[in-house]
């Protein structure tokens, strides 16, 4: 307790109290003996006035049987020179004491041999004058048909040297019914309770043991003496009995204890024993011997077989059930002894027996007693098979009982999981019913213990339809989409057998996730027609059945269609029109009408087509042109409103309209003009006429070509309006021209559009167009469109010569536009008329513009034309100083050097700060990539020094395209200095250590290289520390004192010590440890692991300077270096360790040093082992 549980203030001083129970504490006065419980509120409580005997003695224990019937007080005194004991035993059913002489003492529960109960012993030793005494007592009446225990009283032998030696305190083994007994002068006694026989005695402690206790982990005593020792004695199992049989020479003894305490050690003697009693004869002992035998020795299926071979005399039980007897009145039978036990029982019909044993439990359970059971009542063997743990035979007669309730809670409490449906079979075959309930138990839980399918499989292999419909019924309620196909199956078997069942459970919706197409083919054989068409979802199924219209109701039918996808919905619509046109168009107009949106207005508008339907689209698209943004909806209705003479509408929608789609539009009125129209209807005609449908032909042919001629357009306005709007003028170009309509050409550019005039100019070059033509067209319109469209749109076709005349009028009009005298230009180049003089002497021209033509022409075949384009560039740019050709003349082709020559450009814009375009010709055809191996390529510092400015726009795409690309392809050392130099002069500390990364940790021919290593770690010392350690663990190629100094002299010491370690520097590194680092114990642990003189040398000194004198002499001592001896002496004379410092200096001090011993005490325990 470690709280405060109560207080009471007693009136007489409490001389001695002690702990009874877990929760009694006994008090001790000078007149009486209290129990105060720490239960409720109770107060100490009077138990018994303390006898006269005991005045003047000093109590020295309290002790209570396990009942607290019985009550001792123990007292000491000393009389006539020698210690007298006194004790009061108190009956506290009797309300009587006893006064008795004796000085130790204790209560035992002790069951004596054919006693159904225990026994209350009194134990207690005296020492008077005629010597030592132990007595054992039972107090109290004994027990209903208990035979008393015969009182034991056996002298306490105690040595002549110990005269005044007496007991001072007494535990008693309950386990092994030995008595404790220990004197004052240290002796112990151990004594056999029931006979009283001493069986050890011995000297444990010197010194007085003042206190003892039972020892619950030994079953033996604990006790503490003067000195504060601790002696524990227990008896050992393994060893007691021998030690009794060979050292007391008391076999007798020996087997009582054995038999009594199931102790081992005795074997021999038991089956010595046995087998004399059996060859003798005599059954009954010899079962008594092997029924008694401790660890159940004897109790072997040999045993029994012994027995088995001995026949029954007549009118006399047999010696084996005589055996059996016996062990049944001790206890439980084992496993062997349990089976041939129940055999003959069963045999003999005397099942009640078995059912007693079982209730007793004097049986031991297996499965193999459980089948012997098991044929003659499955329920005991149920019973038998429960006890013994054997889930499948529990399952499997839980089954075979009807108790199939039962089996799902017992496996799910043994965690068993049987054959679920290997079980189901047989349950359903014995009872149906039952196998129905069962089932439903295997899949009442959110997870089913089985698969529902093989359960449905086990219902139908009996044929047990009712019955499956009613378990998949409950287990498919929650109607999961993983239950589709037992859906499906549930409906399967009852549209086959039960047509009426199939459609309730279909009328009440339960399930949703069956297969619809299939259940609706079942449906329609079943005659549940609208049940059918309400499942079937191929197009085939529901326009079979949708055709009979004479027997489905007309107003169901309208809403089935809501029901309905809109494919399906359309091709039921198609067979309807199909089957009776006549009778059924307005319908199929009221379904379109109610139904447009969900079915699309395309779908209808296709449907309508198909039947070359015109009146019908057109008044149906009628009431909802207006109001629809579909593209489609307006060009049908343009459709049919053509078809059907209204041309008016026509330019009106094409006029007002903004949703319909131009190109379809435009392309329907093209076809309006073509003679083709009339083949056309000739093959409406014909169509016509094939499908047969005679009693309207005269009249359809009459529309059809009336609606032909009427729809060929006499304007070409709406083409004309679509064409401009949308800009569809080079179509419209195409078509007028190849039409003979070059009238409407000249109205369209002259009055309509004329900034169209470049669009219609590319279009009449394509139709090859007469040039006279084309220039009158161009000087008709002159000046009011764009010059460089109409330069692009000629030059497209390769027909840039054909501005010629009139470039060369503007520009002799005086016009500066650079258009005009770019496309000068390219006419120039293209034809090699002068171009240097007009390259030399134009101003006008953007030269970005025909460098990029330069560039991208695949005519630039003339070594001698590159070369005076690189002399006016020269000249243009004679103060740059620049020569693209570098030392490749010999092997440059003349492609090559005009893409270099762009590159260098480029460059030389960048260092020069000029403005350039050609940065976004080098984005856009990925051209960074062959600048940057343009520079690696041409070495020139200069040309590094420009392009790495912090001003360059551009450095960043290069840097990463040299890294990435250039500077790893190349195995020119040369070239990878010369980069290596730029980077280091333009001081791009992160970029050099992306660009050494590269070559230097990727792999390259260059990893190894020494001075890139070296570089890359400086370089990261310099710009990243963090990533210092990572390049000096993996490199290994570099200079490694001088970057561990670097390091050193960067305060990088965790990466200098790093180094060091790596390269076995380890005096160095130790170095850096001691004196940047500052961490001994870490110096001390390198010391330890490289255990190299030098180094302790080294750690002995800063040990010394640190004052750890003890550390910097053993240091010494590892080093094997005496020349400091003169600064270790000093520092331990200051430090007051001069001993150790003279052994570190003496010559042979290693092999000399003395052994130092700890001088300690030990307990002196005897303790019986």
């Amino acid at each position: 307790m470690k709280s405060k549980m109560k207080a009471h203030t007693m009136t007489d001083d409490v001389t001695f109290w002690k702990w009874i129970s877990l929760n009694t504490v006994a008090l001790v006065t000078d007149n009486a003996v209290y129990h105060w419980s720490m239960e409720g509120e109770s107060q100490p409580v009077k138990v018994f006035d303390r006898h006269s005997s005991l005045a003047g003695c000093q109590i020295i224990n309290y002790r209570t049987d396990a009942k607290q019937k019985w009550l001792l007080l123990t007292g000491i005194s000393a009389q006539q020179n020698r210690v007298v004991g006194a004790m009061q035993l108190y009956s506290v059913d009797r309300k009587v004491s006893q006064p008795i002489e004796g000085h130790a003492a204790s209560f035992a529960q002790f069951k004596m041999e054919g006693n159904a109960e225990e026994s209350t012993l009194f134990c207690f030793a005296v020492r008077g004058q005629a010597g030592g005494k132990l007595h054992i007592i039972e107090v109290g009446t004994p027990p209903t048909g208990n035979q008393p225990f015969p009182k034991k009283a056996v002298d306490v032998f105690f040595p002549p040297e110990a005269q005044n030696d007496f007991p001072v305190a007494m535990q008693i083994s309950g386990k092994h019914d030995v008595v404790f007994l220990i004197t004052k002068y240290g002796y112990i006694h151990l004594y056999d309770l029931e006979t009283g026989t001493c069986i050890y005695m011995n000297r444990i402690s010197g010194e007085t043991i003042f206190v003892t206790a039972p020892h619950e982990a030994t079953a033996g005593i604990i006790g503490v003496n003067r000195k504060g020792q601790v002696l524990s004695v227990c008896v050992e199992e393994e060893n007691i009995i021998p030690y009794i049989t060979n050292v007391l020479q008391n076999p007798d003894l020996a087997l009582r204890m054995a038999v009594r305490n199931n102790l081992a050690g005795a074997e021999e003697l038991f089956a010595r024993k046995f087998n004399t009693l059996f060859a003798q004869g005599n059954y009954s002992e010899a079962a008594k011997v092997a029924a008694n035998a401790p660890k159940g020795i004897l109790r072997t299926p040999d045993t029994i077989r012994r027995f088995q071979s001995v026949p029954a005399q007549p009118g006399q039980t047999s010696p084996l059930l005589q055996y059996f007897g016996i062990l049944l009145d001790q206890g439980q039978l084992n496993k062997y002894e349990s089976l041939e036990l129940c055999r003959p029982v069963l045999q003999q019909g005397r099942k009640q027996l078995l059912e007693k044993w079982l209730k007793e439990d004097k049986l031991e359970c297996s499965e193999e007693l459980g089948d012997l059971v098991k044929s003659v009542d499955p329920t005991l063997a149920l019973s038998v098979y429960l006890r013994a743990n054997v889930p499948n035979k529990v399952i499997q007669c839980f089954a075979e009982t009807g108790q199939v309730q039962k089996i799902v809670l017992y496996a799910k409490k043994v965690g068993y999981t049987p054959d679920w449906i290997f079980l189901l079979r047989n349950v359903m075959r014995i009872n149906p019913d039952q196998g129905q309930q069962f089932a439903q138990m295997l899949v009442q839980d959110e997870e089913p213990l089985a698969d529902i399918t093989q359960i449905v499989d086990v219902f139908m292999e009996y044929n047990l339809i009712q019955q499956c419909t009613a378990f998949l019924l409950d287990a498919l309620k929650n109607n999961r989409p993983s239950e589709g196909p037992l859906q499906t199956r549930l409906l399967e078997m009852n549209l086959m057998h039960a047509p009426q069942v199939a459609d309730a459970i279909l009328g009440n919706q339960m399930f949703t996730h069956y297969d619809r197409a299939h259940i609706a083919q079942l449906c329609e054989k079943a005659g549940l027609l609208q049940r059918a068409l309400e499942h079937f979802t191929d197009l085939y199924d529901i326009k079979r059945a949708v055709v009979h219209t004479h027997l489905l109701n007309p107003e169901w039918l309208v809403n089935y269609f809501g029901s309905l996808s809109v494919e399906d919905s359309l091709e039921c619509l198609r067979a309807m029109l199909s089957a009776n046109i006549r009778q059924n168009l307005q319908i199929c107009v009221q379904v379109a009408s109610k139904y447009h949106e969900q079915l699309s207005t395309q779908s209808l508008i296709e449907l309508f087509e198909s039947f070359k339907s015109f009146e019908g689209l057109f008044y149906f698209l009628g009431s909802i042109v207006n109001f629809s943004q579909d593209p489609d909806v307006h060009f049908k209705y343009i459709q049919a409103a053509c078809k059907t003479g209204q041309i008016k509408e026509v330019e009106r929608i094409c006029r007002e309209s903004n949703c319909y789609d131009p190109e379809r539009v435009k392309n329907f009125l093209k076809t309006l003009t073509h003679s083709g129209s009339m083949d056309e209807s000739r093959m409406d005609v014909f169509a016509i006429v094939v499908n047969q449908r005679l009693g309207v032909v005269v009249q359809r042919i009459h529309r059809v070509i009336m609606g032909t001629l009427e729809a060929k357009l006499t304007d070409q306005l709406p083409l004309i309006i679509v064409c401009d709007r949308f800009d569809f003028v080079h179509d419209l170009v195409l078509y007028l021209y190849r039409n003979n309509l070059q009238k409407y050409i000249e109205i369209y550019v002259q009055k309509v559009n004329p900034s169209r005039l470049p669009v219609v100019i590319g279009g009449l070059l394509d139709v090859d167009c007469s040039e006279d033509v084309i220039k009158n067209l161009i000087l008709v319109v002159r000046g009011q469109f764009s010059t460089d469209e109409l330069v692009a749109e000629v030059e497209k076709r390769n027909r840039l010569k054909l501005l010629l005349p009139w470039l060369e009028s503007r520009i002799h009009e005086g016009c500066e536009e650079p258009a005009t005298h770019n496309a000068l230009a390219k006419i120039y180049i293209d034809s090699n008329n002068n171009p240097e003089r007009f390259l030399r002497e134009n101003p006008f021209y953007d030269s970005r513009v025909v460098g990029k033509m330069l560039k991208a022409s695949e005519n630039v075949k003339q070594h001698s034309f590159i070369q005076r384009m690189y002399k006016n560039f020269s000249y243009k740019y004679s103060h740059l100083k620049i020569d693209p050709y570098g030392q490749h003349k010999a092997w440059y082709t003349p492609m090559q050097f005009a893409f270099d020559l762009f590159l260098h450009c480029f460059l030389l814009c960048v260092k020069y700060s000029i403005e350039c375009s050609n940065s976004k010709v080098c984005n856009e055809n990925s051209l960074f990539k062959s600048l940057s191996r343009y520079l690696v390529r041409r070495k020139d510092p200069e040309l590094w020094a420009s392009v790495l400015l912090e001003s360059n726009p551009y450095r960043r795409p290069l840097i990463d395209q040299v890294v990435q690309t250039a500077l790893p392809e190349t195995q020119d050392p040369e070239e990878v200095s010369v980069t290596v130099k730029a980077f280091m002069t333009a001081d791009l500390p992160n970029e050099l250590i992306e660009l050494l990364e590269k070559i230097v940790l990727d792999n390259s021919v260059f990893s190894e290289h020494r001075n890139l290593q070296n570089l890359l770690i400086l370089t990261a010392i310099k710009a990243d520390r963090t990533r210092v350690m990572e390049y000096i663990n993996r490199l290994d190629n570099y200079d490694a004192p001088d970057i561990a100094n670097i390091a050193i002299s960067n305060e990088l010491f965790e990466e200098a010590f790093a180094i060091f370690r790596k390269f076995d520097v380890n005096t160095s590194a130790v170095q850096v440890l001691i004196e940047h680092i500052g961490n001994l114990d870490r110096a001390y642990e390198f010391a330890e692991r490289c255990n190299e003189p030098a180094v302790w040398s080294q750690l002995a000194k800063a040990q010394l300077q640190k004052g750890m004198v003890k550390e910097a002499i053993d240091s010494y001592i590892k080093a094997d270096d005496p020349s400091s001896y003169m600064e270790v002496v000093q520092a331990a004379n200051a430090s007051g360790d001069i001993p150790a410092a003279i052994e570190s200096v003496r010559p042979d001090s290693r092999s000399s040093r003395p052994v130092r011993a700890r001088n300690g005490t030990a307990g002196n325990s005897n303790g019986l082992t």
